[in-house]
């Protein structure tokens, strides 16, 4: 019982460096699947961005963004959230290296 425990825990702590090491290349399917959410995300992304700036602009160019201070500042910070979503996924998806890194950098 304890085998399958510490080989259940060896499986969930490798990293996918270390995979690669073992088997010497990462599979083709995997990296076209990981491109392709990759991509949906900075679509979606974009949208969400573009949509909270729309959102902003209207209430700004309305004059009621001092009524609806609340909604200003989520949709402040929702911008903020798609805009930096978008960044960090496109730098992943046009530096292939930094896609199994993580957030700071390292390895």
């Amino acid at each position: 019982m304890e085998d399958n425990i510490t080989q259940l825990i060896d499986a969930m702590t490798t990293q996918e460096s270390e995979m690669m090491e073992a088997t010497g290349r990462r599979g083709r399917r995997d990296r076209t699947a990981t491109n392709a959410l990759m991509i949906v995300i900075v679509i979606m992304g974009f949208i969400g961005a573009v949509g909270n700036a729309v959102i902003l602009y209207a209430l700004y160019a309305s004059k009621q963004h001092k009524k609806h201070a609340l909604i200003v500042n989520q949709n402040a910070l929702d911008f903020c959230s798609s805009f930096f979503l978008v960044v960090t996924y496109a730098v992943r998806l046009y530096n292939p290296g930094s896609a199994g890194s993580s957030a700071t950098g390292c390895a």
